[in-house]
């Protein structure tokens, strides 16, 4: 991973996925499982987009991974119920939202 370090604005980094060419259907799962590390207690958000073209609006759900600076291995398993996945726009939640669409998804991301 490289980028450039802006301090006026931002603030974040991501990676995403490139768009699916076809939506994914994670109707028969409940969620996503990640294996993570981070080098100190910090707070990461997933995102996930439901619609074809981007825009502003997704899903959003956020996680602590464990701390791998302790001197192990520090990876841990997370897990992300779709349960749990809000609409945002810009991060912030849009209130009365329905929930995750789960048989559409195009795109996911970390930041």
């Amino acid at each position: 991973f490289r980028g450039i370090c802006r301090v006026e604005g931002g603030g974040f980094c991501g990676a995403r996925t490139n768009a699916f060419a076809t939506s994914l259907d994670l109707s028969n799962f409940t969620g996503i499982y990640l294996v993570a590390r981070c080098d100190g207690p910090r707070r990461f958000k997933f995102n996930i987009r439901t619609k074809e073209k981007a825009g502003e609006t997704l899903y959003q759900t956020s996680f602590d991974p464990a701390d791998g600076t302790n001197g192990e291995h520090g990876f841990s398993r997370v897990f992300l119920p779709f349960l749990a996945f809000r609409q945002v726009k810009r991060s912030t939640p849009i209130p009365g939202a329905p929930p995750l669409p789960t048989n559409t998804v195009y795109q996911m991301g970390l930041v």
